[in-house]
């Protein structure tokens, strides 16, 4: 018989962290793209709109701005911001809005399966130590990746849970559903599926009457289903990479250049760097860990066991397989937060109120924290002076115009693109011959670019319709410019 969950009702301390939750969003939507990493915000919206005008790519070698189809990841995440883009046009806070969103109804997916299979304060722990991880605190408001498969695995945990409780088929389908997302989301996704379906042939050949080994065993065919799918979609994959950028040797070199092909000195170092990143991402959860071997914060009786190694893998694979990549993105590892989040959140079950209290003021002052303070002060490589070099050109030439833009003030960053409202951009670095050159809307060229004498000259007779001062263009303005009319 299904287990009942128990009462759906918010405590006060989960009240409390879900409204500093919603300030730290607040604070989020109200930031341009310019933090550490937050050029993928403008990207994937720049995808959606290219989506939008092209949903069949043909990209440029030189630049993964020219089209939608990303090579080195499945496509879902860059389609995220289609219906946002075509409710709001060129906003980035509807992005970050959905992304976020994904984020907490993972939170709550994990703490309704913590509350039913413990406590309730239980439950809010496990929504303490997701939305209030220095991971999430950092990145789950911006579109990527490994925040989308953080949200999809803690969904994934708590349906696969209903799903043994009490089978059927339309819980089955929401499982396959969300398995399916994941692999459309990123290549971690498939790493669980893998590591099930192998431990599930693996208990049938052998006749493991380990529970969650046999249990595993009797969806062996639908597992292999689930494998097929993949196959199917890294398949899909190739094959569009072949349409947009005319080989897939590029998501292959990409692979190398993440791999664990290096000296075995510089693995010691990644490995060093990946290590402490994830003690200082989910902090944490190691202190929860630590606490729960002491008197007065009890470790609960229930255990998880050792099936939690099929969600671990999501993260532990893709870190071990790809070393460069960990050591130089911190988000990296959020993977393994759900496993390892649900895991202490079961262990401190059995805290009283006052210590759940405790932990949930933590979460909150961690949240205002970052939203009311830090966040201001986290710009990354001088970005905020880029954006502001072309901000309220939109009004100009709007958003389907064709630019010329110097490559100071481009410098192949995304959040510049969104800020003209155009995906249309064209570094002056890619146009060579001014003979075959496209006809352009205007022009963001830096005064001693050969480009603005050529088009400032007799024979062009381009206007000038402004000056600005820029760091960018090397102590010289920036000059924007329109063709003359015909």
């Amino acid at each position: 018989m299904l287990e009942e969950d128990p009462p759906k009702k918010f405590t006060k301390a989960e009240l409390s962290v879900l409204s500093c939750w919603a300030i730290w969003l607040i604070a989020w939507l109200l930031e341009p793209p310019i933090h550490r990493h937050d050029f993928n915000t403008a990207q994937w919206l720049l995808h959606s709109w290219w989506f939008i005008q092209e949903p069949w790519p043909t990209c440029l070698e030189s630049t993964r701005l020219s089209c939608w189809y990303y090579p080195s990841h499945p496509p879902l995440i860059h389609i995220i911001g289609v219906p946002t883009t075509l409710l709001f046009g060129w906003q980035t806070w509807p992005l970050r809005l959905i992304q976020a969103s994904l984020v907490l109804w993972g939170a709550l997916e994990l703490r309704a399966l913590v509350r039913r299979k413990s406590t309730v304060e239980g439950g809010t722990m496990a929504l303490v130590l997701i939305l209030a991880s220095p991971v999430m605190i950092g990145f789950a408001a911006i579109p990527n990746y490994e925040p989308t498969i953080v949200a999809l695995l803690c969904v994934l945990l708590n349906r696969v849970s209903h799903y043994i409780e009490h089978p059927s088929m339309s819980r089955g389908a929401i499982v396959i559903l969300v398995s399916v997302l994941g692999m459309l989301t990123d290549w971690s996704a498939y790493h669980p599926v893998g590591v099930a379906w192998l431990i599930a042939w693996w208990g049938y050949k052998t006749g493991s009457e380990q529970i969650w080994v046999s249990t595993l065993a009797k969806q062996r065919w639908v597992l292999t289903g689930l494998v097929c799918v993949g196959i199917a979609i890294v398949l899909m994959h190739l094959w569009m990479l072949e349409i947009a950028h005319g080989s897939s040797q590029i998501l292959f070199d990409t692979a190398e250049k993440r791999s664990f092909g290096r000296p075995p000195l510089m693995i010691l170092q990644y490995l060093a760097i990946i290590i402490s990143g994830t003690l200082a991402l989910m902090l944490p959860i190691w202190i929860v860990f630590v606490l729960c071997q002491t008197k007065s914060f009890p470790n609960a009786d229930v255990k998880v066991g050792f099936w939690l190694i099929i969600p671990l893998s999501a993260g532990c694979i893709h870190t071990l397989m790809f070393l460069q990549g960990a050591s130089r993105h911190e988000y990296w590892t959020a993977p393994l937060l759900p496993p390892l989040a649900l895991a202490a959140a079961i262990s401190s079950s059995n805290w009283t109120k006052k210590q759940i209290h405790i932990a949930s003021t933590i979460g909150c002052a961690a949240l205002l924290i970052w939203g009311l303070g830090l966040l201001q002060t986290t710009p990354s490589h001088g970005i905020k002076e880029k954006t502001s070099a072309v901000e309220g050109l939109e009004d100009i030439w709007g958003d389907d115009a064709s630019l010329l833009v110097s490559d100071q003030i481009i410098n192949g960053r995304p959040e510049v693109v969104a800020t003209l409202h155009t995906g249309y951009v064209t570094p002056v670095s890619w146009t060579s011959n001014k003979e075959t050159s496209p006809e352009w809307d205007g022009a963001l060229l830096c005064e001693n670019s050969e480009w603005a004498n050529y088009l400032f000259s007799d024979s062009q007779n381009w206007e000038i319709l402004e000056l600005r001062n820029t760091p960018d263009c090397e102590g010289n303005p920036l000059l924007i410019m329109i063709p003359p009319i015909t």
